[in-house]
């Protein structure tokens, strides 16, 4: 009889390291998808944010060249640091 509850409790210990095994693994791919998304997503943002900027320096150069004439003049300096 002790042999069979041994065999028994061996079974059970490796089914359930067997379970432990896929659950880690299921883990593990879990959070590199976590990952991915949110490195995905900071790069968007940064890539919206950069695109934000150029927009605005475009906006500020069109601003000052359809003020002014001319993109050197003092007019579009005072414009720019009145943007700040």
């Amino acid at each position: 009889m002790g042999s069979n509850s041994a065999n028994a409790e061996r079974k059970r210990h490796d089914e359930a390291v067997e379970h432990l095994q896929k659950a880690q693994a299921q883990w593990a791919e879990q959070r590199t998808e976590r990952l991915d998304f949110i490195n995905n997503e900071i790069r968007k943002q940064n890539h919206a944010a950069k695109t934000f900027d150029d927009v605005d320096d475009a906006m500020r150069e069109y601003n000052c060249f359809y003020c002014s004439g001319d993109r050197r003049t003092a007019n579009c300096n005072s414009f720019r640091e009145s943007q700040y």
